[in-house]
């Protein structure tokens, strides 16, 4: 019993956090990639012992233009995502947690698109506004690389479901204590069969 809670006793799932993403996103037939901004505001609350509540809301938007060989594309979005999930941890080592969270949510998105070929005369025109379902279902690991609050790293695998597509990702986090409870993240995720790269960094505020 000892030993167990001895385990636990590094991690605390319980902040408030603030985050931000910078997104590549590659288009079929552009060398360039369209560039895409993400905000999340985070509560994040253990339960009880090994199991974990958050609720968050995101604001994403990308306004961006790529032109190749004649080739024009141009993409808006702006998209309002709100959701909550409950994942557990559970303690490996004194230094290390397996975790697995599953989110649910909406998105609520106004989409515009614009495709100019060189060698089509029509222009191909998406508008949409609306909003969907989806689910984000993740596996990974925590563990401090040192002694209790030194770096911490994260890495885990997850997927993204929505209505009409399934994207697997994996990322890659480093974390560290600054100052008290004021805890800093770096970040990278990458879409593991289509071309989507996000460099994060954000501030959690433990309680």
């Amino acid at each position: 019993m000892a030993m167990a809670a001895t385990a636990a006793e590094p991690f605390n799932y319980d902040y408030l956090g603030l985050t931000y993403d910078y997104q590549r996103i590659g288009v079929d037939g552009f060398s360039e990639e369209l560039e895409g901004h993400r905000v999340t505001a985070i509560y994040s609350e253990e339960l009880k012992q090994g199991l974990i509540y958050q609720a968050f809301g995101t604001s994403e938007f990308t306004d961006d233009e790529l032109m190749t060989s004649g080739n024009s594309y141009f993409y808006e979005r702006d998209s309002i995502d709100i959701g909550v999930s409950l994942g557990a941890h559970l303690p490996i080592t004194a230094k290390a947690d397996a975790v697995g969270t599953a989110k649910v949510g909406y998105a609520f998105y106004d989409t515009y698109s614009r495709l100019k070929l060189e060698d089509e005369i029509e222009t191909t025109v998406i508008d949409e506004k609306g909003s969907e379902p989806f689910a984000d279902l993740s596996v990974g690991v925590r563990w401090f690389i040192d002694d209790y609050n030194s770096l911490d790293i994260q890495p885990l695998l997850g997927v993204i479901l929505t209505e009409d597509t399934n994207d697997a990702y994996f990322r890659g986090r480093v974390s560290a204590r600054l100052v008290g409870t004021i805890e800093a993240y770096l970040d990278m995720t990458t879409y593991l069969d289509s071309d989507y790269r996000a460099f994060g960094t954000g501030i959690f505020l433990y309680y």
